[in-house]
């Protein structure tokens, strides 16, 4: 929560690869505020010291306690940011800590080594181990710099919030939810984990410490009904660019205008955004890929290399609903008649009423032909922040203006035998509900050069246990009866099976899993059908219906090795949403050798009233633009990345979508840029092909040329 006052609010927008303000255009005005605001400083100043002893160090590091609370991090290593890394544990001083009182935990420090360095710091319960019984964040610092680690962990069980305030994962009384485990009242370790780009370490004045204590008693200032003005922003908080009325849009939209006139973007693009100074391929007048000199590239239609640097939810859209006890938060509702209605009214099948302040803020801002000219200017965005690809759920009247490259999406609805979040891929009319979603996409797509490929589905739930879960169902199960017939394939009757997998099944119908090498055999085997027909479907629908485009799978989160198996043998591009610090190949087989596009990561903070800092917090708006330097740079790095794309283009509500108020966006929810971040994607832009052809590149001296590119001087 950026909560600042108002004396720098002219500084604006993005030009060229630095960070260059527009000149004042928003006059200073008193914040409308029920009471003065919360400043950001506030919310982040230490509020309690944590008590704090050395477990285990490593890497050729070592911790000195130099005053009170204070820790000095000292030592020499080999290896950066892919060739190793030093740590060192920090454990309570009694059994565990308990952070339940507080919403944030901050380690300060100083890099007073020669290099860049990155530090991560992960708390952790017993047990963690990758997204599980943990809560993390990183900071990249620069030599000389002071800077913060933010923890942001979930409190999932302390909500002592109104009614209003459902609806969002993070709330105003410090309360913040996450998908993974973990417990705040149970922490049993701090894990700093450095590294550097120069083998010798310094980090002095180490110190944690909590903020922003929990509770609506201790948040009564900014739990106030109502939260939202009539922009849809957090009526409690103030930033630099926040809105106070439609002249403030209108300056916006001018002074971003103009800096879209001086900057056209990356010199390098050709007009698919490929590398126009490559070497020239072979054209086929689609997007296709292709291995040169041991990396896989994509290959625009034109021939030219193409890194595929891209956006999720290109769109001007962010409903929240309004019903019940919301009601209470919103200070402006649209009149009944007005534009405003028109625009930003919907009513949804399962939440009612819902208003997208997005949406009515674009109108306010570019006027009566407020859609074409958004669609215009989200064009000349892309190309000016150095993004060449739409990624999935984008403005589809966008696709057909040959203006940036796209990529489809399409969902088909699980029928009545889905198992549990999975469509089965067996069941009648399985086949045909993709040939109906899929030629849908060809009779609108199928002969555009602009559309890059093709994802058939997004994060199917490849449980553990499927195999057991449809062997529970039983023979009603298409899945069950096609196991069956696979399995009559290798035992004569039921009885051997029995005594392959330790079972009592007195028919086929009647069978339960096993727990012998057999039936772990068989197991795999069986989930190997089962992907093997759901993937393979996929591919003979593509190649009948849209042969000259990219088949990107279905944008795996997380599936068992069995299924990644399989999806690599069908598509063209195997996509993975990699919610991590850096790119990588997911779940990919690390002995499959096709390309990998990364379709959703981020990175959240807490600066312009929206709570939710992501899937993967950080501290402030300077560490989103590093964070996200390093993810894109590891990728173009990496022999089989051919894309990144961040999730997402916009802000989720403020208040909730509902569930999710992630502050993940390069717009909020005016349609005001976050500079840091498009600076980076900028410099990014500029940079990426040299560096993807480049054998040379260190990840952190890249990250530090990056940052010294957009940020004057560095923080």
């Amino acid at each position: 929560m950026l909560l600042i006052s108002k004396p720098r609010l002219a500084r604006l927008l993005l030009l060229a690869s630095a960070l260059v303000w527009a000149t004042p255009l928003l006059a200073e005005r008193p914040a409308q505020h029920l009471a003065p605001p919360v400043t950001r400083e506030m919310l982040f100043e230490p509020s309690r010291g944590v008590e704090a002893r050395v477990g285990h160090v490593h890497g050729g590091l070592s911790a000195e306690r130099v005053g009170d609370g204070r820790w000095a991090v000292t030592g020499r290593m080999t290896g950066g940011m892919t060739g190793g890394a030093g740590g060192v544990q920090f454990v309570p001083t009694g059994e565990k800590w308990d952070f339940t009182g507080h919403s944030l935990f901050s380690m300060q420090m100083t890099n007073a080594g020669p290099g860049i360095v990155r530090v991560d710091v992960r708390l952790e319960n017993g047990g963690a181990v990758d997204w599980a019984n943990n809560s993390s964040s990183q900071s990249y610092l620069m030599p000389g710099e002071t800077g913060v680690v933010t923890v942001g962990y979930p409190l999932g069980w302390r909500d002592d919030s109104p009614p209003a305030f459902r609806g969002m994962a993070a709330k105003p009384n410090g309360w913040r939810s996450h998908w993974k485990s973990f417990n705040a009242a149970d922490i049993r370790i701090c894990r700093v984990t450095v590294r550097s780009s120069h083998p010798q370490v310094r980090l002095t004045g180490v110190e944690p410490y909590l903020a922003w204590p929990t509770g609506a008693e201790a948040n009564h200032a900014i739990m106030v009904t109502p939260y939202l003005d009539r922009y849809g922003q957090a009526i409690p908080f103030d930033w630099q660019t926040k809105v106070q009325d439609d002249a403030d849009l209108h300056a916006l939209r001018e002074a971003e205008a103009e800096q879209l006139r001086s900057d056209p973007g990356p010199a390098s693009f050709n007009r698919y955004g490929g590398y126009a100074a490559g070497p020239r391929l072979e054209a086929t007048g689609y997007f296709r890929t292709q291995k040169v000199d041991g990396k896989w590239w994509l290959v625009d239609p034109e021939g030219r290399l193409f890194w595929s640097h891209g956006v999720c939810t290109v769109n001007n859209t962010a409903r929240t609903p309004i019903r019940g006890p919301r009601r209470a938060l919103f200070g402006w509702l649209p009149a009944p008649g007005s534009d405003e209605h028109r625009v930003g009214m919907t009513t949804h099948r399962e939440h009612g009423p819902m208003l997208d302040f997005l949406r009515i803020n674009t109108m306010r801002k570019y006027g009566p032909d407020w859609e074409q000219a958004s669609l215009d200017v989200t064009h000349r965005r892309m190309r000016a922040w150095g993004l060449n690809t739409l990624g999935a759920w984008s403005n589809a009247r966008m696709y057909r203006q040959e203006r940036t490259p796209y990529t489809e999406i399409t969902h088909i609805w699980h029928g009545p035998h889905s198992i549990d979040g999975a469509a089965d891929p067996f069941e009648p009319g399985f086949e045909e509900r993709y040939r109906e979603a899929v030629g849908a996409i060809a009779e609108r797509h199928g002969d555009d050069p602009w559309m890059l490929g093709v994802f058939l589905d997004n994060e199917v739930h490849w449980h553990n246990d499927m195999v057991e879960r449809v062997l529970g169902r039983g023979p009603e199960q298409p899945a069950y009866r096609a196991f069956v017939s696979l399995l009559q394939q290798r035992y004569d009757d039921p009885a051997a099976l029995n005594r392959a997998w330790g079972t009592s099944a007195t028919d086929w119908l009647s069978l339960t899993p096993g727990n012998t090498e057999a039936w772990r055999a068989d197991r795999e085997r069986l989930y190997a059908h089962l992907a093997d027909r759901y993937y393979g479907v996929c591919r003979q629908t593509m190649d009948e219906l849209l042969p000259n485009h990219l088949y990107l799978g279905s944008r795996v989160h997380s599936c068992p090795p069995i299924v990644a198996q399989q999806i690599a043998k069908y598509v063209d591009v195997f996509s993975v949403n990699h919610y991590w610090p850096l790119a990588g190949t997911g779940r990919l087989p690390a002995d499959a050798d096709l390309p990998v596009m990364v379709t959703e990561y981020d990175f959240g903070t807490i600066d312009r009233g929206v709570l939710g800092m992501s899937l993967c917090p950080v501290h402030d708006q300077a560490q989103r633009a590093r964070g996200y330097a390093a993810y894109v740079v590891a990728g173009l790095m990496h022999p089989k990345i051919v894309g990144t794309h961040w999730f997402a283009y916009t802000d989720q509500p403020t208040v909730g979508r509902p569930g999710e108020n992630y502050q993940m966006g390069l717009i909020d929810i005016t349609d005001t840029p976050y500079p840091e971040v498009t600076a980076m994607t900028r410099a990014l832009g500029e940079r990426m092909y040299p560096l993807r052809l480049s054998a040379q590149a260190k990840l952190l001296d890249e990250v530090r040329a990056l940052i010294e590119a957009t940020e004057s001087p560095p923080r």
